[in-house]
């Protein structure tokens, strides 16, 4: 796979820079920048310049095609006022109430609680205390994620509700053959 993924890269490079040289190169990935590419991706073409490079015996390549560094992402999220106002949005005229209220409920365990979709999807209903206001994660992503979490009281009512309305032990049971 890693030789074919260089003959890949290197093909497509040679296609934009057919004489492979530092001009042309470096024209390719500002292109690519410009473009809206990753550092991540044009880091994946470094070696394969390298690589090629060395093949042809071409000098300075190492030195002058360096790996980029990796950008920094702030994650974005959501006011307290956004998932009210995301929260209150009225049910869509496609879509029934039952599974608008279902995915309401969902969305507030998430946003709420701070968990990760696939940890609200693999609760059962026997991890929810709303005596003691705690959600047990059981099937966290990582050791560290596995625990309880207190229930905020914004949500113990409507969580309250959606399990008094279901009838099985998956807390938000998957859709199969159109039923929930």
């Amino acid at each position: 796979r890693t030789i074919k993924r260089h003959l890949y890269y290197i093909s497509s490079l040679l296609k934009k820079a057919p004489n492979f040289t530092f001009q042309e190169l470096d024209k390719v990935l500002l292109n690519l920048k410009e473009k809206g590419c990753k550092n991540t991706y044009i880091n994946h073409l470094v070696p394969s310049i390298r690589l090629y490079a060395g093949f042809k015996g071409l000098e300075g390549f190492k030195e002058h095609y360096k790996y980029h560094k990796e950008e920094v992402f702030i994650k974005a999220t959501m006011s307290d006022e956004e998932i009210e106002k995301f929260l209150a949005l009225p049910c869509p005229f496609h879509g029934s109430k039952k599974d608008w209220y279902k995915f309401t409920v969902f969305f507030s365990v998430m946003a709420y609680c701070g968990l990760r979709p696939s940890e609200v999807a693999a609760l059962i209903v026997d991890d929810i205390d709303l005596g003691q206001n705690i959600i047990s994660i059981t099937q966290g992503k990582t050791k560290n994620s596995i625990g309880n979490i207190p229930i905020p009281p914004n949500l113990n009512v409507p969580l309250q509700n959606y399990m008094d309305n279901i009838t099985t032990k998956m807390l938000f049971p998957p859709k199969r053959n159109g039923q929930s």
